[in-house]
C-alpha cells in the first residue's frame, strides 16, 4: 500500500516519491527530455509494484549530471537512494513492469551486492554481456565503490554504451566483437545474475515469462514505435492488476 505520495521542485524538474511501509527497498527511474514521454507510460507501474510490496517508488525528470550524456544520471540517483534503502531496484525509462506480483528479492541470490541480467550479443550470440538498463543494488561498501569507479571511468563518458561501458570494462569484459570476458578480475565477486524475465527485450532477447519488458532494442530505434510499445504493455498491465491502478 502507498502510504504518502509527494512532488519535490527541483531545479525546474519534479521528483515523486512514493512512501512504502518500510524503508527496505525502492524502485526508481529517471528521463529528462523528450525521453520524459517514456515516464508518462512506465512511472505508473513503478509506483503501482512498489504499492504491491510495500517499497518507495522514485521517479525522477532531473538531470543529474549535467555534464554528461542523460544516462550517466542514473548513477547519481541510484547513490543517493542507497543511502536511505537497503535494496535500490533501478529501471531504465524504456523498461516497463509487467507482472506486479513478482517480488524480484524472492528470486535473487542475497549472498550478491547487485545484480544483473545478461543480453547474448547479435554478432556472437555465444557471448553474454551484462546490462545495466535494469538492475538490483544492495546498499553496501562493494556497491557504493563500484558505483564510484564506474563514475570515476571518464574515458568512457560519451561511450555510446556510456556507464555499460564503464562496468564492463572494470569486469574485464572486451567493449568490441565478440564482447568477451577476458579476465576476471575483484569486482565479479559481488556480481550476481538477474533472471532475463527482468530485463527482457522483446524481439530480441525475451523471455517466455518476463516481470519486465525492455524497450531498448538496437534495430528500431524509432521513438513512436517504442512509446506505443510502452504504452501497449502499460494498458495491458493495468488490465491484469487493475487492483493497484487505482
Amino acid at each position: 500500500m502507498i502510504v504518502q505520495q509527494q512532488q519535490i521542485p527541483t531545479t525546474g524538474n519534479r521528483l515523486t516519491r512514493s512512501y512504502g511501509e518500510s524503508g527496505r527497498a525502492a524502485i526508481c527511474s529517471l528521463a529528462t527530455g523528450g525521453h520524459e514521454q517514456f515516464l508518462h507510460a512506465t512511472a505508473p507501474t513503478l509506483h503501482a509494484y512498489a504499492a504491491r510490496h510495500g517499497w518507495s517508488a522514485v521517479i525522477s525528470t532531473e538531470h543529474l549530471a549535467p555534464d554528461r550524456p542523460p544516462a550517466w544520471s542514473k548513477l547519481r540517483l541510484a547513490q543517493q537512494l542507497l543511502a536511505e534503502y537497503e535494496f535500490v531496484f533501478w529501471v531504465d525509462a524504456d523498461a516497463i513492469v509487467v507482472d506486479i506480483d513478482r517480488n524480484i528479492l524472492d528470486e535473487v541470490d542475497l549472498g550478491a551486492d547487485i545484480w544483473f541480467a545478461r543480453h547474448p550479443q547479435e554478432r556472437n550470440p555465444e557471448a553474454t554481456v551484462l546490462n545495466s538498463g535494469v538492475f538490483l543494488a544492495r546498499s553496501s561498501p562493494f556497491t557504493i565503490d563500484l558505483l564510484s569507479e564506474i563514475w570515476a571511468a571518464e574515458r568512457f563518458i560519451e561511450h555510446n554504451w556510456w556507464e555499460n561501458a564503464a562496468l564492463l570494462d572494470l569486469l574485464g569484459y572486451s567493449l568490441e566483437p565478440p564482447y568477451l570476458q577476458l579476465r576476471r578480475t575483484p569486482w565479479n565477486e559481488g556480481i550476481g545474475d538477474l533472471s532475463l524475465d527482468w530485463n527482457s527485450v522483446p524481439g530480441y532477447c525475451e523471455s517466455e515469462h518476463p516481470a519486465l519488458n525492455h524497450h531498448a532494442r538496437s534495430d528500431h530505434d524509432d521513438f513512436c514505435r517504442r512509446l506505443a510499445d510502452l504504452q501497449a504493455d502499460l494498458q495491458a498491465t493495468r488490465n491484469r492488476f487493475p487492483a493497484y491502478f487505482a
